[in-house]
């Protein structure tokens, strides 16, 4: 057999239009208490007829049996499933509200009764279910393209949406000064006339915590659990709604924030949250050339409303949680805050970067392939690279090939061959044969003993003199006991 299908205790003003009743049966009904079906159904099980109710004559009572009958004979009812326990009957109240105040019927509001009665009542799905019911589409669009309220539309400007619907931007900024009215108006309905609901809906909050924390992660648990795509600034808004105790901060920003914070009406005072926010806003925003430290306990405690460590301890928390989450600072263990720079790099510090990564000379195509594997944009002309890398205070040329290096370096020697050559032989009474040479100079530059010797020996100067042997030495030496001590040893 297929299953029977559930039946639903619909209102009066929705059996009416269910079971063409006429206007006088609903007004008789209703002036009697009999405003729902279970309540009609229940009357005729223990009457068999509605003669007795006030004004019912003929045809309003012909009416009521005859739809009491189809639902009994429909649903196969009996009179003990129209006793409802507690929960049963405060989600009728609930649900019978809605219907009256914002015209949520009752199809639409039964299958919430399944979580109302497990104490999981998707609260924030079902007053989006009122929203849409309560705003027109023109209300409703607003509702979601300039509140950053929804997750998948981006937040427009009052003269886009007004583009679309035909009217002015004084229009919609109008408009959508109404809608969190209205918004705070339904959440509110909740504490107020609809005050026992919070007894079935369970989001894991403690009037007692100092904060609550909303952020993207817990925006997302919410909304996967009720299939909504609302943003954390929603959920914070609903919640300072829902939860009277505790305070939102940064809704009245017109820029979505990272995380919000709903912070405990009874320390609310003892904090300047907001001023600590705006000094954190002012570092990350101020130019910044170049990282660097400040003192994080000090910020906080800059905005403490009083002396007392228990504040300071209460307030850090929050502070935590800002500094990472909103602006994805970090402290180190001695409790400095770093700042980071927020200006664009030069080519020349990358140039620099470059340098100390590989930790010696490099030529210039060296240099620019290694830009390009960080995709480091680089000039098309390699002599434009050449100029940025000569301006660079820190870089220096060796000799007068294409080679640079730091200057800082002490193993870097900057001259060209022929003065690392003299640097070397000045040192020496004696000539220095050729490999000695080759050995010195290859600390600083990659050759051989032919390139060395071609080098000195086109040196216009006449700094150097040459032997036999493969020795040089240099003209400015006296060399005359040479041939005494090395008489294989003669000038070329």
């Amino acid at each position: 057999m297929p299953k029977q299908k559930k039946l639903i205790n619909y209102h009066i003003d929705e059996l009416k239009e269910l079971n063409n009743l006429s206007e006088r049966t609903k007004k008789v009904c209703l002036n009697s208490s009999l405003d729902n079906l279970y309540k009609i159904l229940g009357y005729y099980f223990k009457n068999q007829t509605f003669k007795q109710v006030r004004n019912c004559g003929e045809k309003t009572n012909s009416e009521l049996i005859n739809m009491s009958e189809k639902y009994i004979k429909e649903y196969a009812i009996d009179p003990g499933q129209l006793e409802l326990d507690e929960d049963n009957y405060l989600f009728d109240k609930l649900k019978f509200y809605c219907f009256s105040r914002y015209g949520i019927d009752s199809e639409t509001a039964e299958p919430y009764r399944q979580y109302f009665l497990m104490r999981r009542f998707p609260i924030f799905k079902f007053i989006s279910e009122i929203l849409r019911s309560e705003l027109s589409d023109r209300e409703y669009y607003i509702f979601q393209h300039n509140f950053n309220f929804y997750k998948e539309e981006e937040k427009m400007t009052l003269q886009a949406i007004g583009d679309i619907y035909n009217i002015t931007r004084e229009r919609v900024r109008q408009i959508a000064l109404y809608i969190p009215t209205k918004l705070s108006e339904i959440l509110s309905i909740f504490n107020e006339e609809l005050y026992f609901t919070s007894n079935y809906y369970d989001y894991k909050v403690d009037s007692g915590k100092n904060y609550i924390v909303m952020d993207e992660m817990h925006a997302n648990k919410l909304n996967r659990y009720e299939y909504l795509e609302f943003t954390p600034k929603f959920y914070t808004f609903a919640f300072a709604e829902l939860y009277k105790d505790f305070t939102a901060l940064f809704l009245d920003d017109s820029t979505p924030h990272n995380i919000y914070f709903l912070v405990n009406k009874k320390i609310i005072d003892r904090f300047d949250y907001i001023g600590f926010y705006n000094e954190i806003y002012g570092l990350v925003n101020d130019r910044v050339e170049e990282d660097y430290a400040v003192d994080y306990f000090k910020l906080i405690k800059n905005h403490l409303n009083d002396d007392n460590e228990s504040t300071f301890k209460l307030a850090k928390p929050f502070c935590d949680k800002l500094v990472l989450k909103e602006f994805g600072l970090y402290k180190d263990k001695k409790n400095n805050l770093y700042i980071r720079r927020n200006t664009m790099k030069k080519i020349s510090e990358y140039i620099i970067e470059v340098l100390e990564a590989y930790k010696k000379p490099m030529t210039l195509t060296e240099i620019c392939e290694a830009l390009r594997t960080m995709n480091i944009r680089v000039p098309q002309n390699i002599e434009s690279l050449r100029s940025s890398i000569l301006s660079i205070d820190e870089v220096t040329a060796i000799g007068k090939t294409s080679t640079y290096a730091l200057k800082k370096w002490d193993n870097v020697k900057t001259g060209t061959i022929k003065e690392l050559v003299y640097d070397y032989l000045i040192k020496y009474d004696d000539p220095v044969h050729i490999s000695d040479i080759t050995v010195f100079v290859n600390q600083f530059r990659k050759t051989n003993n032919k390139n060395i010797l071609s080098n000195l020996k086109l040196d216009k100067t006449n700094t150097f003199i040459f032997f036999r042997k493969g020795y040089v030495g240099l003209k400015e030496k006296n060399y005359q006991k040479v041939s005494k001590l090395y008489p294989e040893l003669k000038p070329l």
